[in-house]
């Protein structure tokens, strides 16, 4: 009975999908993600950086919802600007729902002063969504006794869609002094603007359009401690790092129907290369649902560890989300996430010193701040 009543959750999810304008998935590391969360954050680090992110959600249901991505950076050292390339694939509903797409980024770097950056981004991708008909079933296919064994009246319409997309963003990062001498407090303020020409998304032959999605984010590291030195790097290494964090994404469906998400929490960053954290997600800041009762969130707790893999930094993260109003744990399993990110520091194979536009380097490039792994 239990089996059953997954199979119909499942079902309904799926047709809710077809007709209705879905949402986009949100990762509980988006600082991890950083070129998701805004096409503007592409770029901050000189090289090659490398990033991946899995998460499965719901994990007590059968073959849990699984969303992956994968982007591959390159930032030239003496140039202000960075592209970048993505993968990204999404499974619902027992792999009856998939879709998969691939995204090309373009982000430029402005010196507004010798302690702040403003990053503009663009992102244009394509999405293909289908869907197997075959597996589904539909509420008119149930007899009240014997279960599934009527025909549908519902009418296949595609399999297949193509969706195009573009996105754009931009952040603003600055640094303030602290009390540790030459060493500064990191800001960043962004904003980005998905979908934003709506492109249809349906499968059921409907007008169903992805909804444009709004997402203003902040964030600080902010040194309160300090250790022996663990990294030759930088001077910064031997810092304990307090780094709090907020997100607010909106996205819309019409006037009746939006989807809005709060973030926000905290993580420490260690000398030790260790970080952890706590975040909550919920989709009102006061946790009450529209008919005033208590409405579903997430507890997020994360942590991660950075190596040096023949000198070059590599950052390991995961993340469990737990659900401690509406709905339960118990119930749902969760959700767990992993993220990857894997930097070559400038590279040569795109830092030619005896290049030109090094003179632009020598004047302004010397300015553009480092992202010291979150920002």
């Amino acid at each position: 009975m239990r089996n059953v009543r997954i199979l119909i959750l499942i079902v309904l999810l799926i047709h809710t999908v077809t007709t209705l304008k879905a949402q986009d998935p949100t990762f509980s590391q988006f600082y991890a993600n950083r070129s998701y969360l805004n096409p503007a954050f592409q770029g901050m680090q000189k090289g090659f950086f490398f990033t991946f992110s899995e998460r499965d959600q719901w994990l007590k249901i059968p073959r849990p919802y699984r969303t992956t991505s994968a982007s591959v950076e390159i930032s030239p050292c003496y140039l202000p600007i960075a592209i970048g390339f993505s993968l990204y694939s999404n499974r619902e509903g027992e792999g009856l729902y998939k879709s998969k797409g691939f995204s090309f980024t373009y982000s430029q770097v402005f010196v507004t002063s010798e302690k702040s950056n403003l990053h503009f981004g663009m992102r244009t991708g394509y999405t293909d969504r289908r869907i197997n008909w075959l597996g589904l079933h539909f509420s008119d296919e149930i007899d009240p006794i014997y279960g599934f064994t009527q025909a549908t009246g519902a009418i296949p319409v595609y399999d297949i869609i193509n969706v195009f997309d573009m996105d754009f963003g931009s952040v603003f990062r600055f640094k303030t002094p602290s009390k540790y001498r030459k060493t500064y407090m990191k800001h960043s303020v962004g904003i980005s603007y998905n979908h934003a020409f709506e492109p249809i998304q349906s499968l059921y032959g409907t007008e169903s359009v992805l909804p444009r999605r709004l997402t203003i984010h902040a964030g600080s590291q902010i040194p309160f401690g300090t250790s022996g030195t663990f990294s030759y790097r930088n001077k910064e290494s031997n810092k304990y790092w307090f780094v709090p964090n907020v997100k607010i994404e909106r996205q819309w469906a019409d006037t009746l129907a939006t989807s809005q998400l709060y973030s926000w929490g905290f993580y420490i960053q260690t000398p030790m290369s260790v970080y952890g954290g706590l975040m909550v997600q919920h989709n009102n800041l006061f946790f009450r649902g529209d008919d005033g009762g208590l409405n579903a969130s997430s507890l997020i707790l994360l942590a991660g560890v950075t190596a040096y893999v023949l000198d070059a930094p590599v950052t390991i993260g995961v993340s469990y989300d737990t659900h401690p109003l509406g709905l339960s744990t118990g119930v749902s399993g969760g959700s767990l996430e992993f993220s990857l990110r894997f930097m070559i520091e400038d590279a040569k194979a795109i830092c030619n010193p005896n290049a030109k536009t090094r003179r632009w380097y020598k004047k302004s490039g010397r300015y553009i701040m480092d992202c010291n792994n979150f920002f």
